[in-house]
């Protein structure tokens, strides 16, 4: 990231996933990542439920005009998807050549599963689908980088670490770790930081 006056920083972010994934941690992460900058922020769950199986969507809204949580269709600067599919279902949010962080892994949700045929559709054209929201587009296989960082819980954060390689995010990798060390179990600090360094260098590297 480059050096951005803190009154400058008005950046909308959408994190989306399955329930069990750990999409509220990382927008709790998000949420006092902006307040340990004195970043005013506003952050919500406004749909689905947080339940494991159950579709999960959260918004956060960082900078001076973060009024309300709530994230209109085409205003959105990034989707951190932790799950493949749900970066499609929330793209409407995505502004043009904005960015979107996809997990690979498929975890469908619920609802999902009902629909066979759509499911195998939605498989079949998913990368397609996705290049043509955006041309920002990075592909993060976070299971595999979160095992190599020691757990598999840790792909929230493997994701996190590919958000921040992208271009305009308003905070540095140094800032996101010193809140990561604040905000984690002492004991799972390490393993955390190392899943930001793996996401981060896949996201460079993208």
């Amino acid at each position: 990231m480059s050096e951005t006056k803190t009154e400058e920083i008005n950046y909308q972010i959408v994190v989306c996933g399955v329930g069990g994934q750990g999409v509220l941690l990382l927008t709790d992460i998000l949420t006092n990542l902006a307040t340990d900058q004195g970043i005013k922020v506003r952050g919500s769950e406004t749909h689905g439920m947080s339940q494991r199986g159950g579709t999960v969507l959260c918004t956060i809204k960082v900078g001076p005009k973060a009024y309300s949580p709530l994230i209109m269709d085409g205003t959105a600067d990034i989707i951190i998807a932790l799950e493949k599919h749900e970066a499609l279902r929330y793209s409407p949010l995505l502004k043009k050549d904005g960015w979107i962080v996809v997990n690979t892994k498929e975890l469908l949700p619920q609802s999902w599963k009902l629909d066979k045929e759509a499911v195998e559709t939605a498989r079949k054209n998913f990368e397609d689908d996705i290049n043509k929201i955006t041309p920002n587009v990075c592909f993060v296989d976070a299971e595999e980088l979160a095992k190599k960082a020691g757990a598999v819980i840790a792909q929230n954060v493997v994701m996190l670490g590919a958000a921040a390689a992208c271009e305009d995010f308003p905070f540095t990798s140094d800032q996101v770790k010193k809140t990561l060390e604040k905000v984690v179990k002492k004991r799972f600090v390490d393993l955390n930081l190392q899943a930001f360094d793996n996401g981060l260098e896949k996201g460079i590297s993208a």
